[in-house]
């Protein structure tokens, strides 16, 4: 996880620790999504998948367990041909986004409607 992330989630939990106890004590069992973009491709989403759950355990201790919403391979910059990254295929990038964009942010919508649909009834 990275520094910024834990950062965040440590100020956001914080004040639902009881100190006395050690106990949880949220207002509600909100209803969270994450979204999860990242330059590499699809098969490395295995390789983070103890990375997601730390994520997701420790977001589920305090309110309710998160949907995820994976995108892989996005794209890091508009034009490839201006940056030193020989590393990445423009084109395979490029095809990449064109195969899987529209279904991505399909997911990210269905996820913010599911969750939308809990709070209503939170």
């Amino acid at each position: 996880m990275e520094a910024q992330l834990r950062a965040f989630m440590e100020r956001l939990f914080f004040p639902w620790l009881s100190y006395n106890d050690y106990t949880t004590h949220a207002p509600k069992r909100i209803p969270t999504a994450f979204i999860y973009t990242m330059n590499a491709p699809k098969e490395y989403l295995s390789r983070m998948e103890s990375v997601f759950e730390r994520i997701e355990n420790t977001t589920t201790i305090f309110l309710q367990k998160p949907e995820r919403i994976a995108a892989p391979n996005t794209t890091q910059v508009k034009d490839y041909d201006r940056y030193d990254m020989a590393g990445f295929s423009k084109e395979g990038k490029q095809k990449w986004r064109e195969t899987h964009w529209e279904k991505d942010l399909q997911c990210a919508f269905d996820a913010g409607r599911l969750m939308a649909g809990k709070i209503l009834t939170v």
